[in-house]
């Protein structure tokens, strides 16, 4: 072939090569597609046949979850989550399109309806009042053990409107919790609406790729060095004896001391519950219920005469429950788990018992840091979605308000602010049923006091009215920070008008006393004729308080009344009361505060008027002061506290 023959082939056109495209349909798989380029991926050859431009063959070669549609049928929700994640995975997928195949349509649809049904199979035994169409009604009644939700009575939370600034870590789900807490610690710990958590929960709620991704992410961001409790951190409890409890007589009397004379005015114990654990020898294996068992025993000792609760030490009788108490096992440093009812309990008798000792300072520590531990599992605030039987409701709300009240008669006592005010908890009163009648074969009468049975609570829950109107009297009187007087009126008319606003409180307290509450000096000795002393003592000793720090005013008096006067009228129906409940009644609680402080007004009354100039009969009052220091006398014995009052 010549060179010229070779530049004239050269000139001619070559048959071009066609580079395969990707991405062709179903239908043209076979033959040459422009799918690719054609818009919306839909090829030229399938729009002028009227046909579907699927995909579904390539999709098989990126996905093979495809090639085999996962059945979940029988499967429990872990293992069915595990088979359908790379399914779902794959629908989600920005290149997914519905297969044309009819067939494997339908495997697909199928295997997302059973995983669907799973999930609620799941929900509906997780949550069964959401899920069924007539939610049980029954009103359950159980023993403080049992596990079952049951609404008190009387507790109309649910009807209340939702309010968002009262969340709380309550409506978290569980999820939730694990991968944002030490849950592993802690998973009863409770967390209010300030705090930084529930922040997150709203934060979550807000974002838009859903709670459960949003959570798997934070989960998977966080730095193990910094959510794992290190081993440094953990203090271990010490090497505890084992418990030495009193011999079964012994036991049994101080049992029935307790309930008779202790729990009557502060009922912390529901005494069928308690009594059937002692005679099931659960203080023996059980060393929570031990705890509350020996602190029943320190505090019964304060009223018992059996020398065997004695140490063998100089002055026993002042060491009364002492062999009790030093065994107990309080506030551990290794509180890295929530506290139990059980172990407030504890805290709430032995704190009981101190106010008998010599160290009512340590009494009033150890009742702040049980208050402390309320707060910290919530029991202050009312639960949703309560999971609590009706008796363990009840009993947290009596350790609660046994450890407030106490609260405030001893900080009372030291001059010192309380630790939770008023506005600090909102639970309702204790139901006012007496411990026999928790429990009823017929669960309609579970929890109800019977007609025409007065019942012992109702002396609690008066005596907790009152407590709300002192603790009103210290914001106003005993603040560090004392309210600032409104405009119009100067400081010593705004006093006068918020004496005389509490002075119309305590009345109408004091008017709306039930009848078996009020005081009789000539009815027998029972538990409401202690009860009424205890109310009409702690109602005098309000009015003291909160005219006390007015009478050392020189030549000031109200243009309505006179503070010296109330105090002095008050201190004399103080001691009047005590010298009968005295004679005939069990010695009351912190009963030195009341006495003390009205023979110290007394005194202060007649060397002010012997000041003055003003007539006032002395012998009278002498008596009075006499009267008062004999009924001191008579706790001696073993109440150390009250041995200082005289």
């Amino acid at each position: 072939m010549s060179a010229q023959d070779e530049e004239e082939g050269s000139s001619l056109p070559k048959k071009s090569k066609h580079s395969r495209m990707r991405g062709a349909c179903d239908a043209c798989r076979q033959k040459k597609s422009d799918s690719a380029k054609m818009p919306k991926n839909r090829c030229s050859r399938c729009t002028a046949s009227g046909l579907d431009c699927t995909h579904f063959y390539m999709m098989k070669v990126h996905f093979p979850i495809l090639q085999k549609i996962p059945e979940v049928v029988g499967l429990g929700l872990e293992e069915a989550k595990a088979r359908m994640g790379p399914l779902l995975d794959t629908i989600l997928s920005p290149l997914y399109q519905l297969p044309a195949d009819p067939i494997v349509l339908h495997e697909t649809m199928t295997s997302l309806a059973q995983y669907a049904r799973a999930l609620e199979k799941f929900l509906a035994e997780k949550i069964p009042e959401q899920f069924s169409e007539e939610s049980p009604s029954p009103n359950h009644s159980s023993s403080a053990d049992a596990g079952e939700a049951v609404t008190s009575p009387g507790d109309d939370s649910k009807n209340e409107p939702e309010n968002p600034l009262y969340d709380d870590i309550s409506a978290l789900s569980d999820t939730l919790r694990e991968n944002l807490l030490l849950e592993s610690f802690a998973p009863q710990r409770f967390y209010g609406a300030s705090s930084t958590i529930m922040l997150v929960k709203a934060a979550i709620d807000l974002n838009v790729a859903g709670t459960e991704q949003t959570i798997a992410c934070l989960a998977k961001n966080k730095r193990p060095e910094f959510w794992t409790v290190r081993p440094w951190e953990v203090i271990p409890d010490p090497e505890y004896p084992p418990y030495v409890f009193p011999e079964p007589d012994l036991l049994c009397h101080l049992v029935e001391e307790y309930f008779t004379k202790s729990n009557p005015m502060f009922p912390l114990l529901n005494r069928s519950i308690f009594e059937n654990g002692v005679r099931a020898g659960l203080h023996l294996v059980d060393d929570e219920f031990g705890g509350i068992v020996l602190g029943v025993c320190a505090v019964a000792a304060l009223y018992s005469r059996d020398p065997r609760i004695l140490l063998d030490v100089p002055h026993a009788e002042q060491s009364a429950g002492f062999k009790y108490y030093r065994q107990l096992r309080l506030s551990r440093d290794s509180f890295l788990r929530a506290p139990t009812l059980q172990e407030l309990q504890t805290h709430t008798a032995t704190a009981t018992f101190l106010r008998a000792s010599s160290r009512l300072d340590k009494c009033w520590h150890l009742l702040g840091v049980t208050l402390r531990a309320v707060q910290e599992i919530g029991l202050n605030r009312k639960q949703k979605n309560d999971k609590r039987s009706v008796a363990q409701s009840e009993l947290c709300k009596r350790v609660f308000f046994c450890l407030w009240s106490m609260e405030q008669f001893v900080g009372a006592a030291l001059g010192r602010p309380s630790c939770m005010r008023r506005a600090d908890y909102g639970i309702d009163r204790p139901i006012e049923c007496d411990d026999e009648f928790w429990e009823n074969e017929n669960p309609e009468l579970a929890f109800k006091q019977p007609p025409g049975r007065h019942s012992e609570v109702t002396f609690f829950n008066r005596l907790l009215d009152l407590l709300d109107i002192f603790d009103g009297v210290q914001a106003a009187i005993y603040s560090v920070q004392k309210p600032i007087s409104p405009k119009g009126f100067s400081t010593e008319e705004w006093n006068e008008r918020q004496l005389a606003e509490f002075d119309s409180e305590l009345n109408n307290w004091y008017e709306n006393l039930p009848e078996f509450l009020r005081w009789d000096p000539d009815a027998p000795n029972s538990a409401f004729f202690n009860q009424s002393a205890k109310l009409y003592i702690s109602f005098y000793w309000v009015k003291i308080l909160m005219h006390r720090p007015f009478i050392a005013l020189k030549n000031k008096v109200t243009k309505t009344f006179s503070s010296m006067a109330i105090c002095t009228n008050s201190a004399r129906a103080i001691i009047r009361i005590m010298t009968i409940q005295n004679q005939k009644g069990v010695p009351l609680p912190l009963l030195g505060i009341s006495l003390n402080l009205s023979a110290t007004v007394l005194l202060v009354n007649m060397w002010k008027e012997r000041k003055s100039g003003n007539p006032i009969d002395e012998e009278r009052e002498i008596d009075y002061i006499i009267k008062c220091i004999k009924i001191l006398r008579s706790y001696d014995r073993c109440w150390q506290f009250t041995g200082r009052c005289w």
